[in-house]
């Protein structure tokens, strides 16, 4: 195995609680982009919040200081391509407290984007953030760098 490639051992991993929901991720990825993804990514220091890796079939996305599980996407062969076949979200209230499907189906695109394809992606606007702390949302986005 490539000492490179991330797997369930590589960091602190916690299995998908019980309570999870399903979410509507329509995505399909070329042969490319699904070896890239096939890496993961292991946090390298605390401000990395991400351990990603690939078990199979299944993509696992789990915040690096709890090891919680967040999102499990599950990616399906079609001819030359990989596609989304399911993808659920945690909706354990202890581990995670947002119940926006919508927004973390977002969410979830653009870590796989951003991370693991290193693509220049914005982050998604949430809609939920309350007035004052959308205005430093404004201001992270206008300033922060692009990859």
């Amino acid at each position: 195995m490539n000492a490179n490639i991330a797997n369930r051992n590589s960091h602190k991993a916690e299995k998908m609680p019980e309570a999870k929901a399903p979410l509507h991720l329509q995505r399909i990825f070329s042969n490319e982009e699904y070896e890239r993804m096939s890496f993961g990514c292991v946090p390298r220091d605390m401000d990395e919040r991400w351990f990603i890796y690939l078990d199979g079939e299944w993509l696992y996305f789990h915040r690096s200081w709890t090891g919680f599980c967040i999102y499990q996407v599950h990616l399906e062969k079609v001819g030359d391509s990989y596609r989304v076949a399911e993808a659920w979200v945690n909706r354990d209230r202890q581990q995670y407290g947002r119940e926006d499907d919508h927004y973390d189906g977002l969410l979830l695109s653009f870590l796989i984007d951003r991370i693991l394809l290193g693509k220049n992606t914005d982050y998604p606007f949430d809609p939920s953030l309350q007035e004052s702390r959308r205005h430093w949302w404004e201001f992270w986005k206008r300033h922060t760098p692009r990859a």
